[in-house]
């Protein structure tokens, strides 16, 4: 446990400069999607999970629906995603692969650098359960509060 609470800081860093909270309170969506991507990657394993999070419609970094709600949706998945990427970069004991700007690409340099799949995945995991640690420092938002501060 102790090498996930040297990576709460930099997760708390990662949700704020990913802009997930609003106004100090993170939507509480956000911690269906921390939990559903644990569980993603349990059941389906870790490459597709991250597709999962990480495209719409089958298109990395796009969102072409026309329904607002579910474009919020992936933009929403993909910040959490790009906040564990955060997590992984800034890990001092982490080397790095360059060019890499999704969890996807980082993902499959390092099975390319012939990086064990279970050290990747523990990488990953360890980022994640940092990021869902993080989140619970902020105040969580119910979606009727975001509906109310609409009107």
């Amino acid at each position: 446990m102790k090498r996930i609470d040297k990576l709460i800081p930099t997760a708390i860093n990662a949700i704020t400069d990913n802009h997930i909270p609003v106004k100090n309170c993170v939507p509480n969506e956000y911690k269906g999607y921390i939990d559903t991507f644990g569980a993603g990657i349990v059941q389906n394993g870790l490459i597709p999970a991250i597709i999962f999070y990480e495209t719409a419609e089958g298109k990395p970094g796009e969102s072409n629906t026309a329904d607002k709600e579910k474009k919020g949706i992936y933009e929403n998945r993909n910040k959490l995603m790009k906040a564990i990427l955060q997590v992984i970069r800034e890990n001092k004991k982490e080397v790095y692969p360059p060019a890499v700007d999704t969890l996807f690409e980082y993902v499959m340099a390092k099975k390319n650098a012939k990086m064990e799949e279970k050290q990747i995945r523990q990488k990953v995991v360890d980022a994640a359960i940092a990021v869902k640690l993080a989140l619970r420092t902020f105040a969580m938002q119910k979606k009727d509060e975001n509906d109310r501060s609409k009107q």
